[in-house]
């Protein structure tokens, strides 16, 4: 707590609240689709789960100290858009219509 009796976290705690918050409304779908997952896939899973979630949620928790909330709000908004293109280059993955109307909505919404 600081003088005006806010809560003050350190961007660590932040952004270890923020992915435990992610896992506990997730977890439900992920035990009905565990299942699905092959064992193969496990370490491509994962990286992307590192870049796409856990990296960007410690980068912007520790970069709201030095940048205005509304920055790093649209940096954030564009996380979706570079998991995209690490999954075109790395894993070869070919996009559908659906997911670039998700990131363009995702665009719009931004501005």
């Amino acid at each position: 707590m600081d003088d005006a009796g806010n809560l003050r976290l350190s961007p660590s705690i932040l952004a270890a609240l923020r992915l435990s918050l992610a896992f506990v409304f997730l977890l439900p779908l992920a035990i009905i689709h565990f299942k699905k997952v092959k064992l193969k896939d496990t370490p491509y899973l994962l990286i992307s789960g590192f870049l796409g979630n856990g990296i960007p949620a410690f980068l912007f928790a520790f970069a709201e100290l030095k940048l205005s909330s509304a920055v790093t709000g649209m940096l954030n908004s564009l996380v979706p858009v570079f998991t995209i293109i690490i999954a075109v280059l790395f894993f070869n993955f070919i996009g559908k219509i659906k997911h670039v109307l998700g990131i363009i909505t995702g665009i719009i919404g931004t501005f």
